[in-house]
Order: C-alpha cells, then sequence, then structure tokens
C-alpha cells in the first residue's frame, strides 16, 4: 500500500470507477507507475464509437468538438446516441490487452448516463461513498474476526494480519494492479460505519460469493482526491 503512495497520483479523481505505462488486462487497471489526472466536471457527449471489453466498454467520444475516449462499466451503447458523465480519471498509455490497443490517453468513468440527471460519478472506493448494508448474517472464520470487532480492535490490529468471512458486496477487479472487494458480513451498522471491510488482493471473487479474506490490517490511508480508507486490509489472500 505504502509504495502505491508513492509510485503515483493515485486515483486522483471521485472514481472509480486513479505517468503509467502499460496495464495488464481483462479489465482496465490502474498501474502503479501512472499518472493520473483527476477529470471533476459534468460532460455531454455523443458516442462515435463503442466496443465491449471484458467488463467494460470502451467509447470514442465527442464534445464540442473534440474527440477523445472513455471507459466505463459495461453497458449496452450505439453509435450517435448521447451518454452524461460527471469526473473521471484520465490515463495516459493506456494499454488494453484485451483490445490490443494502447491508448495515447483515455478516461475512466463509474458510471455514464443516457440522461444528464444520473450521469453521475459513483466511484467504487471513494470517501463519502454510500454503501447499502446487505441482510446477511455469517458466522466468523475459526481464528477471524467480525467486521465490526474489527473496527472495534482496529488500533490493536494495525499492520497485523486479520482474517474475515463474509460476502462479496463489490467487486472491482484490476485497478492498480489489484483487485478491490467490499465484504459484508451483517455485523456492525450505518450509523457508525463498520458494516463494511475493503480489501486489496490479487485473488478472484464474484459479487455475492461468501469468501475468507486474509490479510494485513491499515489504517487511515489517504490517496488523495477523496480515496481515504479509515479502515482496510491490504494484500489479502481470498479464500472460498
Amino acid at each position: 500500500m505504502r509504495y502505491l503512495k508513492i509510485s503515483f497520483l493515485l486515483l486522483a479523481a471521485a472514481i472509480t470507477f486513479t505517468a503509467c505505462q502499460s496495464k495488464k488486462e481483462e479489465t482496465p487497471e490502474m498501474n502503479q507507475s501512472q499518472n493520473q489526472t483527476a477529470v471533476k466536471e459534468g460532460h455531454q457527449v455523443k458516442v462515435l464509437e463503442a466496443t465491449n471489453a471484458s467488463n467494460y466498454t470502451y467509447f470514442r467520444v465527442e464534445e464540442n468538438g473534440k474527440e477523445y475516449w472513455i471507459a466505463a462499466p459495461q453497458m449496452d451503447a450505439a453509435v450517435g446516441m448521447t451518454l452524461y458523465y460527471t469526473g473521471g480519471m484520465e490515463m495516459p498509455n493506456f494499454e488494453s490487452k484485451a483490445l490490443n490497443k494502447t491508448f495515447d490517453k483515455i478516461l475512466f468513468i463509474d458510471k455514464v448516463s443516457t440522461t444528464p440527471n444520473e450521469g453521475v460519478m459513483e466511484s467504487p472506493h471513494a470517501r463519502g461513498l454510500t454503501l447499502e448494508k446487505t441482510d446477511v448474517k455469517i458466522e466468523p472464520v475459526s481464528g477471524g474476526i467480525t467486521i465490526a470487532e474489527l473496527y472495534a480492535k482496529k488500533d490493536q490490529l494495525e499492520g497485523k494480519t486479520v482474517r474475515v468471512r463474509g460476502k462479496v458486496t463489490k467487486f472491482n477487479p484490476e485497478i492498480m494492479d489489484k483487485n478491490w472487494v467490499h465484504l459484508q458480513d451483517g455485523t456492525g451498522d450505518k450509523t457508525n460505519n463498520n458494516f463494511d471491510i475493503m480489501a486489496t488482493t490479487k485473488g478472484q471473487a464474484a459479487t455475492g460469493e461468501v469468501v475468507v479474506i486474509e490479510g494485513t490490517l491499515r489504517l487511515k490511508q489517504d490517496f488523495g482526491a477523496g480515496y481515504y480508507y479509515d479502515v482496510m486490509i491490504e494484500d489479502a489472500k481470498v479464500k472460498k
């Protein structure tokens, strides 16, 4: 985690939806050597080209006479349609292996919409993200801890290995060469904001799966541009 903060202006926008040279990809990722530029204004664009690859749709768009590329979570789109979005993260020299193409620069968007009022940013990692509490009740793994206990004991556990079993409520793959997983186990509440834990991992998981995450607990991780975590698990292993 610490080397990520040193290596680039990390996820410097409210996205996700963060000087890079190349990307691995099954889905787009923000590589740790890449400069990223935050874009915060609202935009209305016309689709000139749309291609689905992995979990994303790549759009060549036109805005005020200027053509550029954006990428967003995969959606149905057609040439000529109008899209709206707010925010985004510009990635220079982005290599999409799924498309076998390197973009001079491309803007990654968390959410695009066909209506102007819905084209708002919903970052999977940003400060202030509203998460819904899932109605689950999952017993802790042997030798593990519940999510609520993890928050309660965070100061004692900082820098130590923790094990948590929970249901995957969000899975954002290949961002900064890592996968980002949100887990809930039914403990904690929205008032105290201690019901959801985020972990970075090289492992795979799918939304809805119950998995065990084992990794190092980190506190007060600030990547800039609103990407801040009071509590998170770093470099976790995923066990199903």
